[in-house]
């Protein structure tokens, strides 16, 4: 799957997340890390954005 370029920190959610893929291959669904939010439970992971979720050309 392409992806973009930075690898990021997100937050892992299940329902409105974008598609992310960690550098072990495993695809995620998450949103940004925000600094000032922090959720018991939960931890923040590294990954890459699927570049399908931000490409100019999807659904064309």
């Amino acid at each position: 799957m392409p992806v973009e370029q930075e690898l990021v920190e997100i937050t892992p959610v299940e329902k409105i997340g974008r598609p992310y893929v960690t550098e072990d291959g495993q695809v995620i669904y998450g949103l940004p890390t925000a600094p000032e939010c922090r959720y018991k439970g939960i931890s923040d992971a590294k990954a890459y954005l699927c570049h399908f979720a931000t490409c100019l050309y999807r659904g064309k």
